[in-house]
């Protein structure tokens, strides 16, 4: 998914996104990936493991998504889907 995409989707900035790909939190290439001529794109597979602390499948990049549904945003209760839609779901924490 587009980065403008997820951020305006999940609510977080671009430059929260950056500081965490800096710090080594997210990686190129596992959650993050720029393809030739565009600006960045996440994996929602990766991002969705490293959300729930899957730290094998969020390093490996190995996790895919079982549906078209993406991440669960716990900031604000969302499933971001491919299609482009919002859906709110309930907090099963």
């Amino acid at each position: 998914m587009p980065l403008k995409r997820y951020c305006d989707i999940t609510g977080e900035t671009a430059n929260a996104i950056y500081l965490r790909h800096r710090r080594g939190v997210w990686k190129e290439g596992v959650h993050l990936h720029r393809p030739a001529g565009v600006d960045w794109w996440v994996d929602l597979a990766a991002v969705r493991a490293w959300v729930k602390g899957d730290v094998v499948n969020a390093v490996a990049g190995a996790v895919r998504l079982e549906s078209q549904a993406a991440v669960v945003d716990g900031r604000n209760g969302v499933v971001p889907d491919l299609a482009g839609g919002v859906e709110p779901v309930a907090d099963h924490r």
